[in-house]
C-alpha cells in the first residue's frame, strides 16, 4: 500500500470513527462518508440494521433469512443504489459488507440482548473514476431499496474539503 493511499484510508477511517462516537444509534438513520483521492472514491455506509431489516439479530425464520438475502443482493449492487456524476465515468467494485450480529456463530454468551438492540451493519463501497475532476455529486437511491430509512447523514472529503447535508427521501443528491 502506497503512503498515498494509506493517507486516504486513515482519513476514511478517521470520518467514520468520528462519526460513530458522536452519533447515537437511531432508527430509521443511517451514516455515510465519502472520501475522494485522486481516481478513487470510497464509501462508507452505517446503518442499524432496524433502519434496513426491521430486526437487529440473527434472522429465526425462513421470511427473516429471505429479507437479509434481499437486503445483501441490494447492497451487492452499488450502481443501482449510488450514482456518482455521470461525466465522472466511474465504476464500483464489490462491496465489503460486514453485519456480525446476522451470523448466530459469532455471538458473546452474555451480550445477545446487547447485541440486539444495537447492531448495525457496515458497508464500505469503492468506486474508480476515469474523469475525477468532472466528480461533484452523487444520487443516494437507498431510500428506494430500504422504504425503513428515513434519513441519512452524509459527509464528503473531496481533495482540501469538507463538507456534510443530511439526506432523505426529498432530497437524494449529494453535491459537493
Amino acid at each position: 500500500m502506497t503512503q498515498r493511499s494509506l493517507a486516504f484510508f486513515l482519513v476514511l477511517f478517521s470520518f467514520c470513527m468520528c462519526s460513530y462516537a458522536a452519533g447515537a444509534h437511531v432508527h430509521g438513520t443511517a451514516t455515510m462518508q465519502i472520501a475522494i483521492e485522486g481516481n478513487n472514491v470510497e464509501v462508507a455506509l452505517i446503518a442499524p440494521l432496524e433502519s434496513l431489516l426491521g430486526f437487529e439479530r440473527a434472522p429465526r425464520n425462513d421470511k427473516e433469512r429471505q429479507a437479509v438475502q434481499m437486503m445483501m443482493k441490494q447492497l451487492s449492487d452499488p450502481s443501482a443504489l449510488l450514482i456518482p456524476t455521470a461525466a465522472a465515468r466511474c465504476t464500483p467494485a464489490k462491496p465489503r459488507i460486514t453485519a456480525p450480529a446476522l451470523d448466530a456463530r459469532t455471538k458473546v454468551p452474555g451480550h445477545e440482548k446487547h447485541d440486539e438492540a444495537h447492531a448495525e451493519l457496515e458497508a464500505v463501497i469503492s468506486f474508480h473514476c476515469a474523469v475525477p475532476a468532472a466528480l461533484n455529486s452523487m444520487e443516494v437511491r437507498l431510500f428506494d431499496a430500504f422504504p425503513r430509512l428515513q434519513n441519512l447523514k452524509a459527509e464528503v472529503a473531496p481533495a482540501g474539503k469538507q463538507s456534510a447535508a443530511s439526506l432523505s427521501r426529498e432530497r437524494r443528491t449529494l453535491f459537493w
